[in-house]
């Protein structure tokens, strides 16, 4: 008989979560980042720095993010004695 896993809900887990949104805030960050040094600080805006920031640094907090966070077990296995 095959092993049976039982996933009680289609919700992904806690280190895909983390690391989802701690991209999304990155992006937003860099975002509203850009615009006000734009308008604040024009002499240090550089497009060309802020594009190699913001597409390089989302994978390394990504990482990071998921690393750091403690994961749940969201499935549960039933084994099944063979006769």
């Amino acid at each position: 008989m095959e092993n049976t896993i039982n996933q009680p809900s289609a919700n992904p887990t806690n280190k895909l979560t983390a690391s989802t949104v701690a991209t999304a805030v990155w992006g937003a960050m860099v975002s509203v980042g850009s615009l006000v040094v734009k308008n604040l600080y024009p002499e240090w805006y550089d497009p060309e720095t802020i594009l190699s920031v913001s597409a390089a640094v989302p994978t390394v907090v990504g990482f990071i993010a998921g690393w750091l966070v403690k994961d749940n077990p969201n499935i549960v296995v039933v084994m099944e004695d063979q006769k």
